[in-house]
């Protein structure tokens, strides 16, 4: 084919609907030749009609040109045509369906020699540093009536918004999909458009799914840090901190404004499914007090037995974000059996020795006691310092209710703790307190750090008893 004649469209941004794609012009020639009476005529005329061709393109050789610019010359027509349906092969990704406006047109040349003859591979490569120029006839993806991505064909079109529907569709056999679709209006639409512009397939998938960069800012709340703000946003620290240079991350001031960079993605797909579903159903428990056993021993005298659901479920999520989760029908399998555990109230105030009676835990590490009970020429020491460092964890000696957690005088960052029967233990000094008042702890459990505070001369962990008010000797307490 000598010429490219598709009409010359105005404007890459001028999107039309078409119902058909365009036909090809055929030649004269060709519809000749298509005739009944071809074969005649060709026995009649065929030696005339061959001297001709040979006279006028034997030696020709064949110029793509765009608008009336050369922009390569080739050794054959065979050649320039190969160029062009390389380079919508490789650059726009379509051979077949690309159509190139009339101002892409090949024609014969008379005064070229043999040397300025380019490769078809360097035709391609002059057409790709011209493809700001060269107007192609294409489709459109146009998103909520605004053209998003250009596209070579409607089947590329088609199937990378079907590859955007798929991608947030899991494979997962206990989920059945009753639908999925676009929260956007989304429609394919013939185009004329500059190859420049043009996206493959996988581009535009890449484009409808994760989307365009977006240019934001965000003004600084109090309490707000940069890691806050980055988890807003869904971006990393480092990114919001790579965006603001010159912000000091730990000296934030409330009203600045940062600049945020985001992706939005151009579709957000919207799917509804249903899932079946088995739970198990956590047993209670019921606790009995012992008073023959020691405070902080326990037995479970009847175990517990987890009991069993299956739930049908309807899910909406959107781009793979659960949204809203309705429970459809619940058939219960199995009830749950409460677990029984008897626990001791029994608390020992007499002294027992210095190797301890067993009922508390040690508050850090069991280390070397820096001072012990009792008294310090004319004043009381009235608990035993350990030996632990700064930071390390600190622990409840047993279980209870936090009566105190803060500041209190000379005890620095302070925590007490009632026990039930008169017992209440205390853990001074401390860098940090990790509970409050009020609040429930389990023996072991971490409430806070060692540290210095208070009328301290070092960390360490000052740890006291009291029985009905009176402070005793922890170690008689002590495992």
């Amino acid at each position: 084919m000598q010429t490219f004649t598709k009409e010359d469209l105005q404007s890459s941004n001028d999107c039309v609907h078409r119902n058909r794609p365009p036909r090809r012009k055929v030649s004269k020639l060709e519809q000749f030749l298509r005739k009944p009476y071809a074969g005649l005529a060709c026995c009649v005329v065929g030696f005339t009609v061959v001297l001709g061709i040979l006279a006028c393109s034997g030696s020709s050789m064949y110029a793509i040109k765009l608008d009336g610019k050369e922009i390569a010359v080739l050794a054959n027509r065979h050649d320039a045509e190969s160029a062009l349906k390389e380079y919508a092969a490789t650059a726009l990704g379509d051979a077949d369906s690309v159509s190139f406006s009339d101002k892409v047109k090949v024609l014969p040349v008379k005064d070229k020699s043999k040397q300025d003859a380019v490769t078809v591979g360097q035709a391609v490569s002059a057409l790709e540093s011209n493809k700001e120029a060269i107007q192609v006839e294409g489709v459109a993806i146009v998103i909520n009536g605004e053209t998003k991505v250009y596209m070579a064909s409607k089947e590329m079109a088609d199937k990378a918004i079907q590859e955007a529907k798929k991608y947030y569709i899991k494979d997962d056999k206990s989920a059945k999909i009753l639908d999925a679709k676009f929260r956007e209006d989304v429609s394919v639409v013939a185009c004329s458009f500059t190859a420049d512009k043009n996206s493959d397939l996988d581009s535009a998938l890449n484009l409808l799914v994760s989307g365009q960069e977006k240019q934001i800012t965000h003004t600084v709340e109090k309490g707000e840090s940069l890691s806050v703000i980055a988890q807003k946003y869904g971006i990393t620290t480092a990114q919001l901190q790579s965006y603001n240079p010159d912000v000091n991350p730990t000296r934030m001031r409330i009203g600045s404004v940062l600049n945020v960079s985001k992706y939005e993605p151009l579709l957000n797909v919207v799917v509804v499914s249903q899932v079946e579903q088995t739970n198990k159903l956590p047993y209670s428990t019921e606790y009995v007090n012992n008073s023959d056993m020691l405070r902080g021993e326990q037995k479970v005298v009847q175990a517990g037995k987890t009991g069993q659901e299956d739930v049908v479920l309807k899910i909406v999520t959107q781009n793979g974000k659960e949204i809203t989760r309705e429970r459809i029908s619940t058939v219960v399998v199995s009830e749950p059996e409460k677990q029984v555990v008897e626990r001791g109230t029994k608390v020992v105030v007499a002294s027992r020795g210095s190797g301890g009676s067993g009922i508390l835990g040690w508050p850090v590490s069991k280390n070397r006691i820096n001072s012990p009970f009792g008294y310090r020429g004319r004043e009381l020491h009235t608990g035993i310092d350990i030996q632990a460092s700064k930071g390390q964890r600190v622990s409840a000696a047993e279980s209870g209710k936090v009566l105190s957690a803060g500041w209190k005088g000379n005890y620095g960052n302070c925590v007490m703790i009632d026990h039930g029967d008169g017992l209440v233990t205390l853990y001074a000094h401390m860098n940090s307190v990790s509970v409050s008042a009020g609040s429930t702890v389990a023996k072991g459990d971490k409430i806070g750090e060692v540290g210095s505070t208070g009328r301290s001369t070092g960390p360490h962990m000052h740890f006291e008893v009291r029985v009905n008010g009176k402070q005793y000797n922890p170690l008689n307490y002590l495992s």
